[in-house]
């Protein structure tokens, strides 16, 4: 009996670590598990084998049949090239000649189709080779294994940045699945018209034959039946051309559609693939997702981190705007020394300066003073393209401060969501309304900063390609001047080529400088799309919720209509368990135990503690039913956790009811 009772205590103090030790087990069990394997039907990976080697069989025919008619096509544009130069020659002596313009139209529009010809050929092996490839591929590496290694995840533990990083990645792979289906859809498209296409040029050959035939068969005594006056030989001679003309159009339409049928297979077959990497992406969100707790100590860190990178933001700032502020004094003096200058020399200031495009007279002081005033006007500009450059690096540091901050504050939200913090579907419109107002005026960032660095590299790539080069030839210049309007100028000579080199040495560090801002500008935008990326994931999580919200994978439409079924199973179960003790001999030791003082001890007992324990379980499993996603068993169905709340009261119930039955019969 001890040994009994030994038994039941810790049968009881198990079932007491029941629901916390369920709950913990979601967690485990997410975090250690591998991405699953993804499971094709068999006949879908024999129909792209299949498919593969069609492919791979075409290919080769195709390269056996290409090169002769690459050659072929070129042999006809070169002999039709002379034709229409032959035919412009002739033009020139009679401009008016209705058979000569005629003959020349058609040569025209003969050299557009045999050079449409020639491109499609060339660019149809790419098609196929492309679609083998992506066959190919898929074929060698059936579960995806290369692919899940290539996004670089980790099997946890995961925090929230893994989430938001995965949510990028999900996000990137449905754009494109997107547009993959749009283009299938054109191309689809394509194919019907083409092949309508296909059948009306038949027709249209067919007819140009025809009447080519009738034509062979005509007299002489028809020749005034030509029209503009033409010979039987020359109208014989366009019906030719006209008929070759359908037939090569009626050959380019075909080969296009051959063009189209392959890139539909490599659209449709990636299509197929990026829908699987899809499927791997949502698995992996799903997993990341039931495993990442935000917590109001992680909150905490993160805004002490936060307030540590505002200090060295600030540091950096004050230093930069001290820079700053040394470069507009030295810029206030350089202005002042250039306006004297360009007054001095009579060469004005603009954009024809700036770019070393103005053009000096054929005198000394012209050609000195265009190298003084354009060398001090370029290191105004330098100095110019640096102030530019700090004031772009503090404007990207501060962005970066905005993306922390963004993060805390969606962090915090995505807190308050896994709590239920949010008590009405008004608070939820508020918080959905400052994530939509925060996410255009990313946007609008992103677009002003390309509009900026698409300026800045125009600006760079006419330095590099424009100004530098004016630079040389106005070095050339100077130096062909040696010995006419330099020749007893020695001095100003050398001080010409000095002030050019030292010119040319500052729009070198121009350049250095605007690539450096384009390059601050490319990050900073990086920076504004992460922190879009991030508004995008919570307005999606926003969006999905209610003040009676469950995860997605918590709640489904199958365990829903399990419900039913499951409870009948557990009821039957209890059953069965229940059926197996004599409570008629058990309720006779009941009333023998009260009869002793120490029987009345244990009965007393045993209740309190059997309320007691049971207040504790009812009350845990609520919290899980009500609160799953804070628990991480939030990857349990709604069935589950029903069934879970009964038979955690039921059973308790019982095992606690015949554990007291054990004491009184001791």
């Amino acid at each position: 009996m001890k040994k009994l009772n030994v038994l039941c205590g810790v049968l009881l103090a198990a079932l007491s670590l029941n629901a916390g030790i369920v709950n913990a087990g979601g967690l485990v069990e997410s975090a250690g598990t591998k991405l699953p394997e993804t499971k094709i039907i068999p006949n879908i990976i024999d129909e792209k084998e299949e498919l593969l080697r069609v492919l791979i069989h075409e290919k080769a025919l195709l390269e056996k049949e290409k090169d002769a008619v690459i050659k072929s096509i070129k042999s006809d544009l070169e002999e039709n090239k002379n034709k229409w130069a032959a035919v412009q020659r002739d033009l020139q002596k009679d401009p008016d000649d209705q058979f000569l313009n005629k003959k020349r139209s058609l040569l025209t529009e003969l050299h557009d189709v045999l050079d449409d010809l020639l491109r499609t050929w060339e660019n149809l092996p790419k098609k196929i080779s492309d679609a083998i490839a992506i066959l190919d591929k898929y074929v060698k590496d059936i579960e995806l294994r290369e692919y899940k290694k290539d996004l670089k995840l980790s099997a946890g533990p995961y925090f929230f940045e893994d989430l938001e990083d995965i949510y990028q990645k999900l996000s990137g792979k449905q754009k494109f699945v997107d547009q993959l289906k749009k283009r299938r859809e054109a191309l689809i498209k394509d194919q019907k018209s083409l092949a309508i296409a296909v059948e009306k040029q038949t027709e249209e050959y067919k007819d140009k034959k025809s009447k080519q035939d009738e034509f062979s068969k005509a007299t002489d005594t028809q020749d005034s039946a030509i029209p503009f006056g033409m010979t039987v030989q020359q109208r014989a001679e366009l019906l030719t051309l006209e008929g070759l003309l359908a037939k090569l159009k009626k050959d380019l339409t075909e080969l296009q559609l051959r063009e189209k049928k392959y890139e539909l297979i490599l659209v449709e077959n990636e299509f197929f693939v990026e829908t699987l990497h899809l499927d791997v992406l949502q698995e992996t969100q799903r997993i990341i997702k039931s495993s990442i707790t935000v917590t109001a100590e992680q909150i905490e860190v993160a805004n002490q981190q936060l307030e540590k990178k505002k200090q060295t933001f600030s540091l950096l700032k004050t230093r930069y705007s001290d820079e700053i502020s040394k470069l507009r004094r030295l810029r206030e003096e350089e202005e002042l020394k250039l306006r004297e200058v360009s007054k001095r020399f009579d060469v004005p200031l603009g954009n024809e300066l700036d770019t070393w495009n103005w053009q000096p007279k054929k005198t000394l002081e012209s050609y000195v003073g265009l190298c003084e005033v354009g060398l001090l006007n370029t290191y105004v500009r330098l100095i110019d393209d640096k102030e530019t450059l700090f004031a772009t690096l503090i404007a990207l540091e501060q962005e970066k401060i905005n993306y922390a901050e963004e993060v805390v504050k969606i962090k915090e939200t995505y807190y308050k969501v896994t709590i239920r913090k949010f008590i009405s579907e008004d608070e939820i419109t508020q918080e959905i309304k400052k994530y939509t107002d925060h996410q255009t005026a990313h946007e609008a960032a992103i677009k002003s900063y390309k509009t900026k660095k698409d300026e800045t590299e125009a600006q760079m790539s006419k330095l590099q390609n424009e100004v530098l080069d004016r630079i040389k030839k106005r070095k050339l210049d100077v130096q062909q001047q040696k010995d006419s309007l330099f020749r007893n100028n020695i001095k100003e000579y050398a001080g010409c080529l000095s002030n050019l080199d030292k010119a040319e040495g500052y729009v070198s560090f121009r350049i250095d400088y605007i690539n450096a801002v384009s390059k601050a500008y490319a990050e900073t935008i990086t920076t504004l799309e992460k922190i879009a990326g991030y508004s995008r994931f919570i307005l999606t999580e926003l969006e999905s919720i209610t003040i009676w919200y469950r995860p997605e994978w918590a709640i489904t439409w199958d365990g829903i209509q399990n419900i039913g079924t499951d409870i009948r199973l557990f009821l039957s179960d209890v059953r069965t368990y229940v059926s197996q003790f004599g409570f008629g001999i058990i309720f006779e030791k009941i009333k023998d135990v009260f009869k002793k003082p120490m029987g009345i001890y244990y009965a007393c007992a045993c209740i309190v503690y059997w309320f007691y324990y049971c207040v504790f379980l009812v009350n845990n499993d609520l919290v899980c039913f009500f609160h799953c996603d804070e628990s991480a068993s939030d990857a349990r169905p709604l069935s589950f956790c029903i069934i879970l709340s009964c038979f955690n009261s039921v059973f308790t119930f019982s095992c606690v009811s015949i554990y007291s039955v054990f004491y009184f019969i001791q």
